[in-house]
């Protein structure tokens, strides 16, 4: 029997726009870059189960770094996959990861998005396919810079709202030996064109105690809030949605 046209297209329609199950999979796709550098990695993920790789990043070049990338497809948002995961960048010294980002984010099929910059380090995500409808995520890149003294230490991370984020980082420029931690919450209180914004942020510096930033600021999308912290810090803040 044949199948009339418009009732094909309507079923075609319904099954683009099912949630995400268990038995969906998607290509995931992530790339950290670094001027020249840029290394990669690619796996399968299902929905609803957890995926944790440790090992060596793809790369053009002959040294490939170790990365530890965990991940889990977990739920929709309004038929986007989100996906919650953690990741890390090992540097030159043991423990000392150049670049760690965790967060929660909406990933539209075949849309790369910018989860985290750390220092010269950019983060990608992927997911390859193709999106049933195009629209916003509701994802916010979410911008903090803490400047101490001459040290300024911008950082940026992708997160939904209601989700806490975590970017961290160590680098040795200068004579300095430095470790920085943020930790940003969007969204846990309406505000009217914009959101309020929980953070937290620590220096280190040579091991020592550099600065810090604790605290709630409302943020208007799109324009940065500088706000003081401490005697000789203070933390510059921003969100944009996408």
């Amino acid at each position: 029997m044949k199948i009339p046209t418009i009732l094909l297209a309507a079923a075609l329609a319904l099954a683009a726009a099912a949630p995400l199950s268990a038995a969906n999979s998607y290509q995931l796709k992530m790339t950290a870059v670094n001027g020249k550098l840029s290394y990669a990695h690619s796996q399968k993920n299902e929905a609803g189960t957890q995926n944790d790789f440790a090992g060596k990043a793809e790369a053009k070049t002959e040294k490939k770094p170790d990365i530890v990338f965990k991940s889990l497809l977990k739920e929709t948002k309004g038929g986007v996959p989100v996906l919650n995961y953690t990741f890390e960048l090992a540097g030159e010294e043991a423990g000392l990861p150049v670049m760690r980002a965790a967060s929660e984010v909406a990933l539209v099929p075949g849309k790369k998005i910018l989860a985290a910059v750390y220092g010269p380090w950019r983060y990608y995500l992927e997911l390859e396919g193709r999106a049933p409808k195009p629209g916003d995520a509701g994802n916010y890149q979410l911008s903090a810079e803490l400047a101490c003294g001459q040290a300024v230490l911008p950082v940026r991370v992708a997160a939904l709202k209601g989700s806490r984020a975590e970017i961290s980082g160590f680098s040795a420029e200068g004579g300095k030996k430095r470790k920085l931690y943020v930790s940003l919450l969007p969204g846990l209180k309406e505000v009217k064109g914009g959101l309020e914004l929980q953070y937290s942020a620590a220096l280190t510096e040579d091991g020592a105690a550099a600065g810090a930033a604790e605290g709630k600021a409302e943020l208007l999308t799109g324009l940065l809030k500088t706000v003081p912290a401490g005697e000789n810090c203070k933390i510059s803040l921003k969100a944009v949605g996408f």
